[in-house]
Parts: structure tokens; C-alpha cells; sequence
């Protein structure tokens, strides 16, 4: 059996107070009016389900012996309990169950969770048995297909054939390349939680100004679900209790991504009466530390022929992420993972404004936004040069 670290006295006393106070919640405190005070209770109820099933995913994970075990790229040392994923969905799920009467389109929110279940799962199982990147990307498109089937796209091209089509395309690839860019970014503790706390938190003060208090809701959960589990994957001396797993990332990029083409992010604030047509690149820029890593990153491994054949594409096994390269250059795990999310803060905060900018000031939010990932860029190139190249020998194709 392996060995590992117990739950401290804090964490037990959290996971009885967790539950007693989301059923105090939601049972003893009726529920006001106020879309405000409405958004708190879904926060907090999530926030205190999210420890409890935490502590109860992680006690599975060791009683089944479900680790992740240190190997190629990663950045722990001892074998790690997983289902995190698990636990956040879980939270996320239940709470939404429970509220859901207050919640307006649930049915295509059930589809989504359902699908982003598929996700969870198959990611599940490709972290206990490794399944060829051929199936992992087949479910990918298949699950984000089903869902831009029941009308969640997106939509500002010309209403025709070709139209149409370039959309629904562009659409299976955000969802699938979101998934997989939240993916990529689970390389260090935190760092995918905290990254999905910051993007949610971000599209949330979008939709409290846009007047779509659905949305607002589901992010609130979500961000109580993420942010429950974070001390228990994030500790700031000690390395993290539990991870994600790949499901657990797989299920979070893919439910915003699928969340980012739901909402009217391109709305002014008159509900819905009028659109800004820069509004609508709101998600892509909150995201777009996390899409850039991505594209950068495919972009220099094809450059360099580490990149051939399609099964490459999710199975090669480098460190040469963003976060990678400020690890390399001598920040710690934790100081990398809060630039990041420090610099995914920058650009959102600029990227709000967006949504009531004339051109010319969207222009220049722009400018300002791509000049930030040139640096990254340029960083990450670097870095590659000068710390990665050397070390390329430990990268593989699995």
C-alpha cells in the first residue's frame, strides 16, 4: 500500500461542517428574491459540498489504490490520489439538481453536464489505463458535436449553407481545443483549478453586466465547486492531497468551452436588445492565455518534427508549456502558477471593457491584448532555446 498524507484536524472539521451548513442552507434559510443573495447560497453551497466530496473522493481514490504516479513531465515526486475531477463535478451537479427551479435552460445545461460526464469518465480511465489519443480525441468531437447539434454555436456569419457549416466547425473546434487547453495547463498544482476559478469569475462579472443572471449562477457553482477543492490541490508548503486527474481538466475545459458559446457574451447591457460585434471575442480573450499556450506550443513542436502524425497531437509528452518555462527559468511551482493566473487576470480585466467599446478603444484593448502573448511568446521561445532543447531527451511520444 502506498503511503500517504493524512487529512489534518481542520480538513475533518470542514468535512462535518461542510455538509451541515449547505443542508442549514438549504433547508432552514429561505431563499430571497434578490438575484444577489440567490448567487451567494449556490457560491456557498457548492463551496462547502465541494470539501466534503473532496475528503470523500480522495479516501475512494486510496481505497481503490487510483494514484498518479511521477513520470515524464510531471512535477511531483511521490504517487498522488486522484478523482478530484470527480469531486468538483459532483458539487457542481448537485447543486445545480437542487436549484435548478431558479435556474432558466436547464435542459440544454442537463445535456452539457451529461456530455461533460462522458468527458469525465473516459478522462478517468485513460488516467488508470492509458487509451490511444485517437479515442481520447474521437469522444472529444463526438460529445462537443452532439452539443453544437442542439443549437449551442457560434453565430456571427452570413445565415447560408456555407455559412452555417464554417460555424459548426469552428464551434467543435473550440469546444475540443478549450478541453484540451485546460488539459495542458493541469501540469502543476492548482494551476487548472485556479486558472478556471479566475476565467469563471471573469465571464461572471460579464454576465452580472449583461444582465444574464443564468449564467451568472452557473458560474457562481462552478466557482464554488473549484474553489472547495483548491486547499485541498493548492497548499502553499506542502505538495497537493489530491488532483484533478485528466478527467477532472478535461471536464472543466470542456464544460467552458461548451458555456462560452452558450451565453450572449456579445450582448449590451439592454437584454440582449443590441449587439457589439467586438463583444463577442470577450471569451476568447478571457481564455486566451490558455488557447495561446496551446497554439503556441503545437505551433514550435510541428516546427521542430516532435509533431508527425495525428496521435501526436494529445500523446507527446514535453515541458514546454508556459508554466514549464517559468519553472525552468528557477520559479517555484506555486510562483508559476500564480503569475500565470496574474497575467489570465490582466487581459480578462482589459477584455470587459470590450463590451461596451467603440472600435477605437477595442482597438487598442486588442493591441494591448496580443502584445501580452508576443511576450509570452517570445518568453516561451526562449526558454525552449536556452533550458528545454537540451533536455529533450526525457520527451516522448507514448
Amino acid at each position: 500500500m502506498i503511503e500517504h498524507e493524512k487529512i489534518n484536524i481542520f480538513q475533518k472539521i470542514a468535512s462535518v461542517l461542510g455538509p451541515i451548513t449547505a443542508l442549514v442552507i438549504y433547508f432552514e434559510f429561505p431563499i430571497a428574491q434578490s438575484e444577489k443573495i440567490f448567487g451567494f447560497y449556490l457560491f456557498f453551497f457548492s463551496y462547502f459540498l465541494s470539501i466534503n466530496f473532496t475528503i470523500f473522493f480522495r479516501w475512494l481514490a486510496i481505497k481503490l489504490n487510483y494514484f498518479d504516479h511521477p513520470r515524464g513531465r510531471k512535477n511531483h515526486s511521490l504517487p498522488t490520489p486522484l478523482f478530484g475531477g470527480a469531486a468538483i463535478f459532483a458539487a457542481f451537479a448537485v447543486t445545480i439538481a437542487l436549484f435548478e427551479y431558479r435556474i432558466e435552460n436547464t435542459r440544454i445545461i442537463w445535456l452539457i453536464l451529461s456530455l461533460c460526464a462522458v468527458v469525465l469518465v473516459v478522462g478517468a480511465i485513460d488516467d488508470f489505463k492509458p487509451l490511444s489519443a485517437k479515442l481520447r480525441l474521437s469522444v472529444q468531437i463526438i460529445v462537443a458535436s452532439i452539443v453544437v447539434y442542439n443549437g449551442v454555436r457560434i453565430s456571427f456569419l452570413p445565415n447560408n449553407t456555407i455559412g452555417v457549416t464554417f460555424e459548426i466547425i469552428l464551434s467543435i473546434l473550440w469546444i475540443v481545443g478549450i478541453t484540451n487547453a485546460i488539459n495542458f495547463l493541469d501540469g502543476m498544482d492548482g494551476l487548472a483549478t485556479g486558472y478556471i476559478i479566475v476565467v469563471a469569475s471573469l465571464l461572471g462579472i460579464v454576465a452580472y453586466q449583461l444582465v444574464m443572471p443564468e449564467y451568472l449562477f452557473l458560474l457562481l457553482a462552478l466557482i464554488g465547486a473549484c474553489v472547495g477543492f483548491l486547499p485541498f490541490n493548492f497548499r502553499l508548503n506542502h505538495s497537493a492531497l489530491i488532483y484533478l486527474g485528466d478527467g477532472g481538466a478535461n471536464f472543466l475545459g470542456f464544460f467552458m468551452g461548451c458555456l462560452t458559446l452558450l451565453g450572449k457574451w456579445g450582448s449590451r447591457n439592454d437584454v440582449y436588445h443590441s449587439i457589439n460585434e467586438v463583444g463577442v471575442i470577450i471569451p476568447l480573450l478571457i481564455l486566451g492565455l490558455a488557447v495561446f499556450d496551446t497554439c503556441f506550443t503545437y505551433f514550435m513542436r510541428i516546427k521542430e518534427g516532435n509533431i508527425r502524425k495525428l496521435e501526436h497531437i494529445l500523446s507527446y509528452d514535453g515541458r514546454d508549456h508556459f508554466h514549464h518555462c517559468l519553472n525552468d527559468i528557477g520559479l517555484s511551482q506555486k510562483a508559476s502558477v500564480l503569475v500565470i493566473l496574474l497575467i489570465t487576470a490582466c487581459v480578462g480585466l482589459g477584455s470587459i471593457a470590450l463590451r461596451n467599446a467603440r472600435k477605437i478603444d477595442a482597438i487598442i484593448l486588442l493591441i494591448q491584448a496580443v502584445l501580452i502573448f508576443v511576450m509570452v511568446g517570445g518568453f516561451m521561445a526562449f526558454v525552449k532555446n536556452r533550458h528545454v532543447n537540451p533536455k529533450n531527451g526525457s520527451d516522448k511520444k507514448d
